[in-house]
């Protein structure tokens, strides 16, 4: 059973022994290592831990999965009941949504009282966690660091007070053509405003293109059930006619951003970050961003998000 445990597991010894020695195990978690190992054999996943939840009024055994190749979240198993014939297996991961709860899920989670027809139902709704698929969960993230780019500045507004506004229409309409020069001035400095508010958005949507053009996007993943953080680091660009994220090449996770190709730049971020007003939940993670859709503009990166647990950033293949 060694080869259903990934590389990432921080004891690997431990899990097995934990995940797979059934002999001493509840009844519940010798049920879920037959789940666990079908799982694997299946879908090439590994296990990366093994943590005991408390879960309704007795407590589990979740065994998290992560992909065989890059180690991408997969999801979490585990089983409950007393016996063989009463034995419900659960399968719960974000690429899972049913239309409603069922009465033992919600509706993230598959259940059964058999491990094949959980994997029956997997294949039949097209929620089987292969790499491809599992990325497609990241894709709104992805998009609102893109958007938040030209969002930073998306509309632009002529500020005219009623007294000026009343003065320039009666200008206009020949009423009252007696403008003095402090009136003057004062309309001169509000529409220099104007035309310097419009140069600013096109520039945030030039800005835009360019980014949509490729990134580097860098997902900050909060665990839902501590607070150990992981990273997932790939390719985008950005299609601004529908609106619609496309991942590019292999997306990997990584423990640490250290062991990253981004791993310099990553500091360097943090140096800057570090010192920004912060917003959401604490900036805990080796990038220093929170929960906030903003662009950057001294270090030329975009942050967005779509959910508390994940934070995104985009650093553009094309700088300025």
């Amino acid at each position: 059973m060694q080869k259903f445990i990934s590389p990432i597991c921080v004891n690997p010894t431990e899990t097995q022994e934990k995940v797979f020695n059934v002999s001493s195990a509840s009844e519940g978690f010798k049920h879920c290592a037959r789940l666990v190992a079908e799982m694997c054999s299946e879908f090439d996943l590994q296990v990366a831990k093994s943590v005991k939840r408390h879960h309704r009024s007795h407590s589990s055994d979740y065994v998290y999965l992560v992909t065989k190749d890059n180690q991408l979240h997969a999801g979490y198993v585990y089983a409950e009941g007393t016996d063989s014939d009463n034995m419900t297996y659960y399968y719960t991961c974000g690429i899972i949504s049913k239309e409603k709860s069922s009465a033992k899920s919600d509706r993230s989670t598959r259940d059964s009282s058999k491990i094949k027809t959980l994997m029956a139902n997997l294949r039949k709704n097209n929620e089987i966690p292969t790499e491809n698929t599992l990325i497609q969960q990241y894709k709104g993230g992805i998009s609102c660091a893109f958007r938040a780019i030209a969002n930073n500045n998306g509309n632009v507004y002529f500020n005219l007070n009623d007294k000026l506004g009343l003065l320039a229409v009666k200008s206009v309409l020949g009423v009252d053509t007696n403008i003095s020069n402090d009136v003057r001035s004062q309309l001169q400095d509000v529409y220099d405003q104007y035309k310097k508010a419009v140069e600013a958005v096109k520039d945030m949507r030039d800005t835009q293109k360019r980014f949509a053009q490729g990134a580097t996007f860098i997902g900050v993943i909060h665990s839902d059930h501590d607070d150990k953080v992981s990273y997932i680091v790939g390719k985008a660009s950005y299609d601004l006619d529908k609106s619609e994220v496309v991942i590019h090449d292999t997306v990997k996770r990584y423990s640490t951003l250290v062991d990253s190709p981004i791993a310099s730049t990553a500091v360097m971020l943090r140096t800057y970050l570090k010192n920004q007003p912060t917003s959401g939940r604490a900036a805990e993670n080796e990038l220093g961003v929170t929960n906030t859709d903003h662009y950057y503009g001294d270090i030329d990166l975009a942050v967005g998000y779509s959910n508390y647990r994940e934070i995104f950033s985009l650093i553009p293949d094309i700088h300025e």
